[in-house]
């Protein structure tokens, strides 16, 4: 995991946060995939961003920060004054009442960590018979693996709550993730392009839209070589609930998800660009929508424009000339690019927009039969329609 600790600010993670430090008096695991509650950075700026929150809201929040070799019980005995050798003895300790304890399960030994599951059973047990001013409570940042084993599955319980980093980035925390990496001078329709490009490919592998940003340019062509750099040799899934879901992950994508090979994105569960680079179909398609995302209303945009430039040009013979031309025609309605471009061609006078026009007839024919424009296409639909800018 390449993230910094910007991903905290963005209005999704930040989220997580929130449910995290909301305060109620329960007990939280913030349960990660495998992969990243093993990610000793990822952990660690996740911690500072909770006991931030905790402190905003006026909350004691302390970092329980244990040697390899400490036991949990050990290492919360090293902030108070007499040890606590037992789960009622740390709940009791006055020195620990009502403050927030944030412990993430991957600066436990390998002992300690075995234990975590068993150790956060007993403390939401013995909990439950103190009001939450008069104990500490525990934040603890791991994975599913460090949550306790409740009575029918369940994944919460009364005095212990589970929030899963599922489903947490949506488009616009991953767009403006990757706005705020680019070069200033990266501005502009082509620009426009590839930063929807990037965010339609990595949806919710804000790692994979990093990697995208610092190294691909823009070109289509280019695309695949990069993606695999950036994903490298990833794990295949099989049989996978392609239905919407949300909450948490749905038992078939556990494994999955630990991996970091999916996620929920826009509330349906989404394989990621790992799965592009084995559909190239489906690479092209993602490629389409995002160039058509951008580019559909700019074309029509200098449509209209060009419309206004043969309208003005032509002035009072505008109507007699669109008539014979395009007899089907509504008068008055906007005309298409293919039929204005035919008007264009019909009079010399208006030689100079027939590029753009054939420019932009081009670019819509093509996205029009979900067909990506390639680096040069975009280029020279840029470059030949600046007049209509």
């Amino acid at each position: 995991m390449t993230v910094d600790a910007r991903i905290w600010q963005l209005p999704g993670p930040r989220s997580f946060v929130d449910e995290i430090t909301v305060g109620d008096g329960r007990h939280v695991v913030a349960t990660l995939p495998r992969r990243l509650s093993e990610d000793q950075l990822f952990a660690d700026d996740l911690a500072h961003a909770v006991l931030d929150r905790f402190r905003a809201s006026g909350r004691e929040a302390r970092r329980v920060s244990p040697d390899p070799s400490q036991s949990v019980l050990a290492a919360v005995s090293d902030l108070c004054w007499e040890p606590v050798p037992t789960v009622p003895d740390l709940l009791a300790c006055a020195d620990l009442a009502d403050t927030v304890l944030v412990l993430a399960a991957v600066d436990l030994g390998e002992q300690a960590r075995a234990e975590l599951p068993r150790l956060l059973e007993r403390v939401e047990c013995e909990s439950r018979a103190l009001p939450p001013d008069a104990r500490p409570t525990f934040v603890v940042i791991g994975s599913r693996f460090d949550l306790p084993s409740f009575l029918g599955g369940a994944r919460s319980e009364v005095g212990l709550e589970s929030v899963w980093f599922w489903g947490r980035l949506s488009r616009w925390d991953v767009a403006a993730h990757i706005a705020s990496a680019q070069r200033r001078e990266d501005t502009g329709l082509l620009a426009e392009v590839r930063l929807e490009t990037i965010v339609e490919v990595a949806a919710w592998d804000i790692d994979t839209a990093d990697h995208l940003v610092t190294h691909w340019c823009g070109d289509p062509d280019r695309l695949p070589a990069v993606l695999k750099e950036a994903r490298g040799a990833a794990a295949e899934y099989a049989d996978l609930p392609p239905e919407r879901i949300d909450g948490v992950p749905p038992a078939a994508a556990l494994a999955a998800w630990d991996d970091r090979a999916v996620d929920s994105w826009q509330q349906r569960l989404h394989c990621g660009p790992s799965a592009l680079l084995r559909a190239p179909d489906d690479l092209a398609r993602v490629v389409w929508a995002a160039q058509a995302r951008v580019l559909l209303p700019w074309i029509e945009q200098r449509r209209d424009r060009l419309q206004t430039l043969v309208r003005n040009c032509l002035g009072e013979r505008y109507a007699a000339t669109t008539a014979r031309t395009l007899p089907n025609l509504t008068p008055g309605a906007p005309i298409e690019i293919g039929p204005l471009t035919l008007l264009i061609q019909y009079e010399r006078g208006l030689v100079d927009l027939l590029g753009p026009a054939t420019q932009l007839r081009r670019a819509r024919n093509a996205l029009a039969h979900l067909t990506p424009l390639s680096i040069a296409e975009q280029h020279a639909l840029v470059e030949r329609c600046e007049q209509l800018s």
